[in-house]
């Protein structure tokens, strides 16, 4: 089973997080798959939009379900969620800000 991680990562405080976050669903059985740590090693590597998108569409497609992680309520994400929507896959949202 596989699960494709969508979330912003803006701090060093939000890498840590999300670090967690995989190590949490893997402990559990579930691969992970975070575009910033796997297709950009944490920003060392740069990829371009047009890059980032197909990678993501690819990475979606592999996976069992999506996880997205809203805490900053990022609109941005939508595009991930709408790929997942569009493959039937399932989609699970978790934050930690009350707002939402």
């Amino acid at each position: 089973m596989r699960a494709y991680i969508s979330a912003k990562y803006y701090t060093l405080s939000d890498r840590k997080i999300l670090e967690r976050l995989c190590s949490t669903i893997e402990s559990l059985g579930v691969d992970t798959y975070l575009l910033p740590r796997d297709a950009e090693e944490w920003f060392v590597k740069k990829l371009g939009g047009k890059e980032l998108i197909e990678k993501s569409k690819e990475e979606i497609g592999k996976s069992d379900f999506l996880i997205l992680e809203f805490s900053y309520g990022e609109i941005n994400l939508g595009a991930e969620i709408g790929q997942a929507f569009f493959l039937g896959k399932p989609i699970v949202i978790i934050t930690n800000n009350k707002r939402i």
